[in-house]
């Protein structure tokens, strides 16, 4: 269902000022080999709309929408907490989600007290299926497995260069993001990372700075040069369900703690890993 722009013949909770308080959902995703599962929480603050849906008159309803795939269904529930599971076959890319409050039977002269005083004296006839009320829309990224990972290491992938020394390089204009290193310091990464202590190493060293800067270019000014990305897509994705991230403002000068989250706080575990590496004997 689109909502954008349009004007609807009745009040609408959630649509301008039409109805005195507030219906929004937050949702999370746990994306999987076998698909996705969504876990969304309904807030209706509107005791009239709440005992509506007590009534089995009105409906909690969850619409998913994948371009790629053309697949689109609605899920409904009574309940304020719901979880859908889709197969991961079904989706790809990325995957639109919308809330919505909608009639659940026929509503025959349609009347409440909390809409405002412009429809004082009027009723509606609504039938089964009408928006009572709108929660708004959101997005993830599916069926990727460097997405599906959950690690913003993961969609980037570390490259040989053709010079033999020199700073590495970042390239934001590919899927998954590419640090481009020189040929001398990609044999000593290659060497290294298969030592599990080495990871929160490279965290700072390689993924910590690419990531700032992919954070960078995506609140920039020239961000619609990258938004049909799937990195871009992914740090998104993040941005709407990861509850610590969105606490925060997504603005430039939030960079460097947006990075820092998003890598479970890496200088942290890399002096840890320095500890363990300078206490422990030197691995051949």
């Amino acid at each position: 269902m689109k909502t954008g722009n349009i004007s609807f013949p009745h009040p609408v909770l959630g649509i301008s000022n039409d109805v005195i308080g507030e219906y929004s959902a937050t949702f999370g995703v746990a994306l999987g080999k076998d698909g996705a599962s969504l876990r969304i929480n309904h807030k209706l603050n509107n005791p009239e709309y709440g005992e509506l849906i007590k009534k089995k008159m009105a409906i909690f309803c969850v619409e998913v929408h994948c371009v790629k795939t053309f697949y689109r269904r609605a899920f409904e529930t009574d309940q304020s907490d719901q979880q859908i599971v889709i197969p991961g076959a079904t989706l790809r890319d990325r995957v639109e989600v919308e809330f919505f409050v909608t009639a659940a039977a026929n509503l025959g002269a349609f009347s409440l007290n909390g809409w405002h005083p412009d429809y004082k004296g009027h009723s509606f006839d609504l039938n089964k299926g009408t928006l009572l009320a709108y929660g708004g829309k959101s997005s993830f990224m599916a069926e990727t497995e460097w997405l599906a990972a959950k690690s913003v290491s993961s969609f980037m992938q570390v490259t040989k260069g053709k010079r033999d020394e020199g700073p590495m390089d970042i390239l934001l204009n590919m899927d998954p993001v590419i640090l481009i290193l020189s040929k001398n310091d990609y044999d000593r990464f290659a060497h290294l990372n298969h030592s599990p202590k080495a990871a929160p190493v490279f965290h700072s060293a390689l993924v910590f700075p690419a990531l700032v800067y992919a954070l960078g270019a995506m609140l920039g000014p020239e961000k619609d040069e990258y938004e049909e990305k799937k990195w871009f897509q992914a740090l998104q994705t993040r941005r709407e369900t990861d509850e610590k991230l969105r606490n925060i403002d997504w603005t430039l000068d939030k960079v460097p703690e947006i990075a820092q989250i998003m890598l479970g706080n890496p200088i942290e575990r890399t002096l840890g890993s320095l500890e363990a590496l300078f206490e422990s004997p030197s691995e051949e």
